[in-house]
């Protein structure tokens, strides 16, 4: 073949049908789901504002995050939260707390459209999978009182550990939703406990 375009020709041929040209991984987005909704409010039932809460910068991304060692990161960039991981939280909490608490009055911050009874605040300090397909979920969360006083009513830290299935993302996603529920437990339990005199 002593024709250059046609030697070109040939060769852009073998390489569409080998699949080599034009073909890239697909991105896949995925969404924290809440453990438990709530389809009616009971009486009495506390106001709730989720938010705000920090992440770190490195977690403040779409894209999923997994820890390779100490100081060594890997961004996945065809596998991404679905708006986020900041949003990604606060919906599932707010629908955990929502379920957990039998309240239809719980709000995500900044949309706040009733009187407060208790606001919580969340400092995650992480929430990643490592190579070992273990999500650890460490955060700090305040629950204060009220829309006036904003009073610091509960301050508490809290390490929650799972392991996903397999390092499928698809498994790493349910083991953050397993961490995400324990997490959402513990912060009900402690409204709860608060009592009918904080309200």
């Amino acid at each position: 073949m002593n024709n250059p375009r046609m030697a070109l020709i040939a060769g852009l041929a073998v390489l569409f049908a080998s699949g080599c040209v034009g073909r890239s991984p697909m991105v896949r987005y995925y969404e924290l789901e809440p453990v438990l909704s709530s389809d009616t409010a009971l009486a009495d039932t506390p106001s709730i504002v989720v938010g705000p809460i920090n992440l770190p910068r490195v977690l403040d991304r779409s894209q999923m995050v997994t820890r390779l060692s100490g100081t060594e990161l890997s961004i996945d960039e065809y596998h991404r939260w679905g708006s986020g991981l900041e949003s990604e939280i606060l919906s599932a909490l707010g629908q955990n707390l929502s379920g957990l608490l039998g309240t239809h009055r719980v709000a995500i911050y900044p949309a706040e459209s009733f009187e407060t009874d208790f606001r919580v605040l969340a400092d995650f300090r992480d929430f990643h999978a490592d190579a070992d397909n273990e999500i650890l979920l460490k955060v700090q969360w305040i629950i204060e009182g009220g829309d006036t006083a904003e009073e610091t009513l509960v301050v508490r830290e809290s390490t929650i550990r799972k392991t996903a299935a397999s390092e499928d993302p698809g498994d790493r996603v349910d083991a953050h939703n397993e961490a995400l529920a324990e997490l959402s437990r513990e912060i009900a339990a402690a409204i709860q406990s608060l009592g009918a005199s904080s309200l």
